[in-house]
């Protein structure tokens, strides 16, 4: 079975806490990209969740 890839558009508390994770667990949805704009947000995303 194909995995339908996701991309989120935000990073808000949401994204982070219940959205993302619950892509990563699924066994038919691929996290595939976020979009932010902040710097502070993009260092946490690059270190903790994508790595």
């Amino acid at each position: 079975m194909r995995k339908v890839r996701f991309g989120v558009l935000g990073y808000a508390r949401i994204a982070e806490r219940e959205v993302i994770p619950a892509m990563m667990k699924s066994e038919s949805a691929e996290f595939h990209a976020v979009a932010i704009k902040k710097s502070r947000k993009e260092k946490f995303l690059y270190g903790e969740v994508l790595l």
